[in-house]
């Protein structure tokens, strides 16, 4: 829901929170963001969110606060560079360690201070040049850090290999699915660090991912364990029902034991 737990629900005493709960719902997630006008504040956070988790806490009702990834872009960040070499303008690279923090790190761990029971992160990029990412980042530090670490003369190659040819190279030199498969390491090892800090403030705090498993889904592995696993908040089924995705999704979960529970929208 987007409006505070303790709003009056409209021709009643009770609260929406009251209402959500008699009406057998067990979970509840409410958003907010940082201000647009100064993404070092949210005012959301500061104001709103003490009473929301009084509210869920008096109603006995689990509080998740839904967050945006890649929707409020702070300066500066280094921007994704998809494999053909395009370079987007407003989407971060995925493995942007201080805008990860900026945008995720730092909110996680106030959201889990503040009380609540956990935090979702929407990947779905709204204010982004491109909704989802379109394969690994090959920018600059991207490549190079791989280059580093697994090829001779990885500093050679790098000055030779122009960036619109980077994901010709990977793939005529049959690196590709590694590349990709070390780049979701690094992703899941940051987002692990970002969990734990977490927990070490609540155990109990849960993480939440949207909108399933095809928009940044490695996080999930960095933010979910065996004893609390990532919810996966799927989308798919808003306005169609169950479908076959939604069968491919849960399978790609099991398939690529992902510490998550997909949860159908």
């Amino acid at each position: 829901m987007g409006d505070n737990l303790f709003a009056r629900f409209p021709g009643t005493e009770k609260t929406k929170t009251q209402v959500i709960k008699d009406a057998g719902f067990n979970l509840v997630l409410t958003g907010m963001s940082p201000d647009r006008k100064n993404r070092d504040v949210s005012t959301a956070l500061e104001k709103e969110l003490s009473g929301n988790v009084e509210e869920s806490r008096r109603v006995g009702i689990p509080l998740l606060i839904r967050w945006q990834y890649g929707s409020t872009h702070q300066e500066p960040y280094r921007t994704f560079c998809a494999p053909s070499g395009h370079l987007y303008e407003q989407s971060c690279c995925p493995l942007d360690e201080q805008y990860i923090e900026r945008h995720i790190g730092r909110w996680a761990a106030a959201i889990a201070r503040g009380g609540a029971d956990g935090m979702l992160i929407d990947t779905e990029m709204y204010e982004s040049d491109e909704t989802g990412y379109s394969g690994p980042c090959v920018c600059d530090d991207c490549f190079y850090v791989y280059l580093k670490e697994f090829a001779k003369g990885g500093r050679v190659l790098y000055d030779q290999i122009q960036p619109q040819r980077r994901g010709l190279w990977l793939n005529a030199n049959e690196v590709s699915e590694h590349y990709g498969l070390c780049q979701n390491n690094r992703i899941a090892a940051l987002y692990d660090e970002i969990g734990q800090r977490c927990q070490a403030i609540n155990p109990a705090f849960i993480f939440a991912h949207a909108p399933g498993t095809r928009h940044l889904a490695i996080i999930m592995r960095g933010l979910g364990t065996s004893s609390l696993p990532c919810l996966v908040f799927s989308e798919y089924e808003y306005s169609r029902g169950i479908g076959a995705r939604s069968y491919a999704e849960v399978e790609r979960i099991r398939r690529e034991s992902m510490p998550a529970l997909y949860l159908c929208g």
